[in-house]
């Protein structure tokens, strides 16, 4: 009866460090997804940017050429 009472407490342990190990993967997945999220930001940002300073620049051209016409 000791033996039994024994294997239960370790399988009961055992229960215990999966469910630890499990909660740990799911914070390891959330944490992946929200660099993933960020780094998508980042790269819609940068490309926002990137698409605006061309616009600038196309303005700036613009402006060269008004002044150059006018004086």
């Amino acid at each position: 009866m000791l033996k039994f009472s024994v294997q239960c407490r370790e399988v009961i342990d055992n229960m215990m460090k999966v469910g630890e190990a499990n909660a740990l993967l799911k914070q390891m997945e959330v944490a992946l997804d929200t660099a993933q999220l960020g780094k998508q930001n980042a790269e819609t940002e940068a490309a926002l940017a990137k698409e605006m300073a061309k616009a600038l620049k196309l303005e700036v051209k613009e402006i060269e050429l008004m002044v150059s016409i006018l004086v």
